[in-house]
């Protein structure tokens, strides 16, 4: 279980990029570090008698810690003009298959909530690989930029950074044109439109 865990830490890790939800594959170790943990208890005090009520309350308990401790807590009760992906979804709709590129960061739903057809391209998103070890989807990015081959860009960048020192690509500025830029403050991300200029 020891070399699975460090394993599977090395590989999750390896790249050099973290982010949270990384550590949920890691998930898995947890109930079973709990019940070593709890046979190394029984084996260094009196036995403990747990009825139906403690078990509920123990479950209970397990619960909401779990829930204080997401990510998800923010989100509740959001209104739909809150999310970045829904408000660039309704922008985009006003072009009929209109196509899109996550320039520069993961896919972040863009995609799914606007329904655009991915380009015709392998890295219609950036993923978490530094560039020397993968020069082809830094280059077919820019590729897609330098051709205007989709209608729009969404873009990302931490709030303590600006656009223009994220994203240097000259041709980005001269083959699109800003169209919004949002905030999603519980992240700490700003994000922006661009569409193509005709």
């Amino acid at each position: 279980m020891v070399v699975t865990l460090c394993f599977l830490y090395l590989f999750v890790f390896i790249g050099g990029v973290r982010y949270r939800y990384y550590l949920l594959i890691l998930g898995v170790f947890v109930p079973i570090g709990v019940i070593a943990l709890l046979h190394l208890l029984r084996q260094h005090t009196r036995p403990i008698r747990m009825d139906r009520s403690l078990r509920i309350a123990a479950c209970g308990g397990y619960l909401a810690v779990l829930l204080a401790a997401g990510n998800c807590l923010y989100y509740m009760e959001k209104p739909d003009a809150y999310y970045p992906q829904i408000q660039f979804a309704k922008i985009m709709a006003e072009t009929p298959n209109a196509t899109l590129l996550n320039y520069g960061f993961l896919d972040g739903g863009f995609h799914l909530m606007s329904n655009a057809p991915l380009p015709e391209s392998d890295f219609f998103c950036k993923l978490n690989i530094p560039r020397e070890h993968l020069p082809l989807m830094y280059e077919e990015q820019e590729r897609l930029i330098t051709e205007a081959a989709t209608d729009y860009i969404v873009l990302r960048w931490e709030m303590q950074e600006t656009m223009e020192e994220r994203y240097r690509f000259a041709d980005l500025y001269q083959n699109y044109q800003l169209l919004a830029v949002t905030n999603e403050v519980h992240d700490a991300y700003c994000y922006a439109l661009f569409v193509r200029i005709q």
